[in-house]
């Protein structure tokens, strides 16, 4: 599959998984918020959107989850942590982190 860069437009993100490889999921989600919501777009400033942010919404806040293993493991909400802790260092003086939602139950 050949992917076009440029031609979708994203306006909601859905974070779901393992978070085996979290760098490649951060490093999207800040390439979509940086650039509007276009995939492959160009950067674009805060004061230069023209349209809502993308919205962020993980499919479950919980920290810690329980497993077989025989103490606690983390779960999407450590993923949601670490992904707002990159983007305010990456980007502190360009703004805040956008706002990260728990997906409905």
């Amino acid at each position: 599959m050949i992917l076009e860069i440029g031609l979708w437009m994203v306006s909601l993100h859905f974070a779901k998984g393992n978070g085996s490889d979290a760098a490649v999921p951060v490093q999207i989600l800040c390439d979509l918020i940086q650039s509007n919501g276009i995939v492959g777009g160009p950067y674009v400033s805060p004061e230069e959107r023209t349209t809502a942010p993308v919205e962020l919404v993980f499919c479950n806040p919980d920290l810690l989850w329980r497993s077989d293993f025989p103490r606690p493991r983390f779960g999407q909400g450590a993923f949601r942590e670490a992904f707002q802790a990159v983007y305010k260092a990456r980007h502190s003086s360009s703004g805040t982190c956008p706002t990260a939602r728990p997906g409905l139950a």
